[in-house]
């Protein structure tokens, strides 16, 4: 059992808002008989802010546990509603509410987790309804007119695990679902079929090194309704390896590869200028290193590029564009003595983004930097008390490149305080207390401050 109660004053001056929040939740877990069991879950959250976000979430299982297999029948039952200006004056709220329930069978055979000992086998089958409504659905308001959602959605999957060995265990899975998203007005409503495929393959290699080959081919079909010239496929490739090695027991290092390929498709010949293809590649080395018990040293390096080429395009007015990123982060923790923990971490990012000429040359657009810092102590003055202050420093700063000028598009400093403060901590329960402010600055607009004040109980039994 768990509840949360906080009060929300925020100064930024084109949003300012000031109101209490009350959120909470319970689970319930208990096996009936020696085969059968059940579990219960149920969280919600409200408040009287202008744009509120309020909503509620129950979910339920019951497994029957057989020699043969496994079954399981499970519910989710998710509703949100949130509040937003819908004009530029932003002085009249509407309310959006999105009310989803998902009905799943599953029979498994075997322990995933363990297929290294045997094979593990599940099949899955569900149905989903979704409403959504929204009080500016009916008003003369171009992007919310007649946006209603009745929806049905269902699936399958089939997933098989396979090992030899303590050393070779691989896994495949297949994916059906079609989803019919019935909006109110004609030119939105589609129904999408998905169909997908995933490999796996994970090899230990020595001692302590490991590698991972991941695969993936899935195809969408998008169908609208007849006269709406919006029918489309995709075709998806992703495919990948996880490199993982242990130079000795306190230091490891991670290499992760990942190249997705997605080819876009318009049906209607009078759409075809929107074929394109999309390509992404991801290379992120990591180290962790543990000197002591008490340290634990953890870098992480991000490369990152998406290129989006048009089946046609021109030189005069390219669509065509390249955006790339490197992210460099580090984090630090140290335990000081027993009752004190030092947290700290740093990042820095570089970014730019850029059209492409009918050669494949970058055409500069925009650059951009990132960087932060932060650091969070935890001293524990007592069995009954911890106080944890915090402190983040973070900068964003973009601007445009033309011919051989730049200038500057935004400029922002994020400047967060925050204290935490755990109170009677327990095996069964604790009262957590939240402070925090984040001041903004920026070039454009005034000093923006943002206050938050949060008192969470949880409790179990």
């Amino acid at each position: 059992l768990n509840a949360d109660v906080g009060h929300v004053y925020d100064k930024r001056f084109e949003n300012r808002d000031s109101g209490n929040t009350l959120s909470g939740g319970v689970n319930y877990n208990d096996d009936l008989l020696n085969t059968l069991s059940l579990k219960l879950e149920g969280t919600g959250k409200t408040s009287n802010l202008n744009r509120s976000q309020d909503g509620y979430r129950g979910a339920g299982n019951i497994s029957y546990n057989h020699g043969l297999a496994d079954v399981s029948l499970s519910f989710d039952d998710n509703l949100n509603r949130r509040g937003y200006y819908s004009n530029i004056g932003r002085k009249e709220i509407e309310k959006r509410k999105r009310h989803e329930r998902t009905l799943k069978l599953a029979v498994n055979r075997g322990d995933f987790n363990r297929i290294s000992e045997g094979m593990a086998v599940e099949f899955a089958f569900n149905i989903q309804r979704k409403d959504i409504t929204d009080t500016a659905d009916k008003k003369d308001n171009p992007l919310k007119y007649q946006t209603n959602v009745k929806g049905d959605a269902k699936g399958f999957d089939i997933k098989i695990g396979k090992g030899v060995g303590r050393r070779f265990t691989s896994i495949w899975e297949m994916e059906y679902s079609k989803n019919d998203n019935g909006v109110e007005r004609k030119n939105r409503r589609r129904e999408q079929t998905d169909v997908a495929t995933k490999g796996s393959l994970f090899l230990g290699i020595g001692r302590a090194d490991t590698v991972e080959f991941v695969g993936w081919i899935a195809r969408t079909r998008i169908d609208t309704p007849a006269g709406v010239a919006n029918d489309r496929d995709e075709l998806k490739f992703e495919s990948g390896v996880l490199y993982t090695s242990h130079f000795i027991d306190n230091l490891k290092t991670e290499l992760d590869f990942r190249v997705l390929q997605t080819h876009f498709v318009n049906i209607d010949v009078s759409q075809s200028a929107q074929n394109k293809w999309m390509k992404t590649y991801l290379l992120s080395p990591a180290l962790v290193y543990s000197p002591l018990r008490a340290l634990t040293v953890i870098h992480r390096v991000n490369l990152y590029a998406n290129y989006i080429t048009y089946d046609f395009d021109s030189d005069f007015s390219p669509r065509s564009n390249i955006s790339r990123r490197v992210t460099s982060e580090s984090s630090i923790d140290l335990a000081l003595s027993s009752r004190t923990i030092l947290k700290t971490g740093a990042m820095f990012e570089e970014n730019d983004y850029g059209k492409l000429d009918s050669k494949g040359n970058k055409i500069p657009s925009e650059e951009g930097l990132r960087r932060s810092f932060d650091i969070s102590i935890e001293y524990r003055f007592a069995d009954w008390l911890t106080l944890s202050p915090m402190y983040i420093y973070a900068v964003r700063h973009d601007w445009s490149i033309e011919a051989d000028t730049t200038s500057s598009l935004r400029r922002e400093i994020d400047q967060t305080y925050g204290l935490d403060c755990l109170l009677f901590r327990r095996e069964n329960g604790s009262v957590i207390i939240r402070l925090k402010r984040i001041i903004r600055n920026t070039r454009r607009y005034p000093t923006r401050i943002r206050n938050y004040i949060t008192v969470a109980l949880n409790y179990g039994f």
